[in-house]
């Protein structure tokens, strides 16, 4: 057996948490205990130097048994609860993830967790995965230039091609949704329908549609909503603050339906218009036989 080839083996079975007896490994590999030990202190050597010692344990020598190991850490039992929250995280939430990402949880089951592998692979069994045509390093490109506000050319999977600016990425009736400007209206498109991106320019902070609504609300709705969304400016009228918020067109009019008797929506009066509007379709739906 060649020495590369040696090294590879002791250094896997040691990844594994395998007992290397000291004297049986010399009469496998038909080598002295003496070279043994040098490839041990060559690989305890990279653990240190590639910083791969900071992810394990360092090589411990047993005298009794002669035999060398690296201790599985105790905190691997925590460890493993956490790792089986997040996957009950996004099993409640349903979030859609990439195909790959559900590799990389089982590959993570099977380097860290293999005595639990039938329990785990059946939790991420039961995660929503979905087929994106965009890959994860455009996503979190798509993510920086709505943190930058920049512009981004959008190809959809029926090769339209439009110059938008992206605003957020919300989960919304479990679908991954992108929310962008164009033609100076508030548009959606689920992120599984897109094709590809590429970053356009930045944006510039003159255009009038800058997202900004003002609502009036009670100062428990108003310490709740901050949480969540950008303060531009407060003002407080008598037992209430008159808020401007950054956001998104179609969240102030969901939090306006869904917090009707708290929420009461001030400007922008093209939104206001919008409001009404939806307000009017409702009554014809519901009070009009």
């Amino acid at each position: 057996m060649s020495r590369s080839t040696r090294l590879l083996s002791i250094y896997t079975r040691l990844i594994r948490n395998q007992s290397i007896n000291k004297t049986q490994l010399s009469e496998e590999f038909d080598v002295s205990e003496r070279t043994v030990k040098r490839d041990i202190r060559e690989i305890r050597n990279y653990f240190y130097e590639s910083e791969e010692f900071l992810d394990k344990q360092d090589i411990k020598f047993d005298y009794i048994t002669q035999e060398y190991r690296i201790p599985k850490k105790s905190n691997m039992g925590n460890k493993k609860h956490e790792f089986e929250s997040l996957l009950l995280l996004l099993i409640v939430s349903n979030v859609p993830v990439w195909l790959n990402t559900i590799h990389f949880l089982k590959s993570i089951v099977l380097e860290f967790f293999i005595q639990d592998k039938a329990y785990l692979f059946s939790l991420i069994n039961q995660i929503k995965s979905e087929k994106y045509e965009i890959t994860h390093s455009q996503l979190l490109e798509l993510q920086n230039a709505i943190n930058q506000a920049n512009k981004v050319q959008l190809t959809t999977i029926k090769y339209n091609v439009l110059s938008v600016l992206p605003t957020q990425i919300k989960l919304q009736n479990e679908t991954l949704m992108l929310f962008y400007l164009y033609e100076k209206a508030e548009h959606t498109i689920p992120i599984n329908q897109i094709k590809d991106i590429k970053i356009v320019d930045a944006y510039t902070q003159t255009t009038p549609h800058s997202n900004k609504v003002t609502l009036k609300m009670g100062k428990d709705m108003f310490q709740h909503l901050k949480q969540y969304y950008d303060v531009n400016s407060v003002e407080q009228d008598a037992d209430n603050y008159i808020i401007n918020f950054s956001m998104s067109e179609n969240e102030a009019l969901n939090l306006c339906m869904t917090y009707s008797s708290e929420i009461k929506l001030i400007g922008p009066k093209s939104l206001v218009d919008k409001l009404k509007e939806k307000l009017l379709t409702m009554l014809n739906t519901y009070l009009i036989d």
